[in-house]
């Protein structure tokens, strides 16, 4: 056997232990944290109502005080909630899948980069172990969608853009995270 098949091999099973790593950490989260609450956190209520609203309606609503305006959320919660139901412990664990599905995709970002696999494996622990990304991630708040489809989409533009896929899943990064967390900006009068 070659020394570079055989380092491929290694890395290939490293990004596997890495994923397993990265699973694992939500799941002794969840067994033993017991995160999930039928409690809103912060605004999560409000787009749990949006996509309770959507089912009901086919429309999407957000209560007129809300500035933020997460289509592309409520869209996911909406197609999420018609399999899994629409409870806020329902959605809380679809944003926790999200949430594995963003450190893994941290993970292959920084290698893409060209950060080594250990450097990768340290920043996906911090992502990950941050008690910021971790608390928002048993949540349906937009923070954790935000930087998954972020760093999907940085992923993309990092690959080969001539690719069929590669090409229009960069442009995502243009439009995908700004349809989950819209930020309003305010001109001075």
């Amino acid at each position: 056997m070659s020394p570079r098949l055989n380092c491929a091999q290694s890395t290939r099973g490293f990004h596997l232990v890495v994923a397993g790593i990265v699973v694992l950490w939500y799941g002794v989260v969840y067994f033993a944290v017991r995160p999930l609450t039928e409690a809103p956190v912060i605004d999560s209520w409000v787009y749990q109502h949006a996509v309770v609203h959507f089912n009901q309606t086919g429309r999407i609503q957000f209560p007129g005080y809300t500035q933020a305006t997460p289509v592309l959320q409520v869209l996911y919660g909406v197609a999420w909630s018609r399999v899994f139901g629409a409870t806020a412990r329902s959605l809380d664990i679809s944003t926790a899948l999200l949430g594995i599905v963003g450190g893994l995709l941290f993970y292959g970002l920084a290698r893409k980069c060209g950060a080594a696999a250990w450097t990768s494996a340290v920043g996906t622990a911090l992502l990950i172990c941050s008690p910021c990304y971790l608390f928002l991630s048993f949540s349906f708040m937009t923070e954790v969608p935000f930087l998954m489809t972020l760093f999907a989409s940085y992923s993309a533009s990092v690959s080969r853009t001539s690719s069929l896929v590669g090409f229009p899943l960069s442009s995502l990064r243009r439009d995908s995270p700004i349809r989950i967390k819209q930020v309003e900006i305010r001109h001075g009068a």
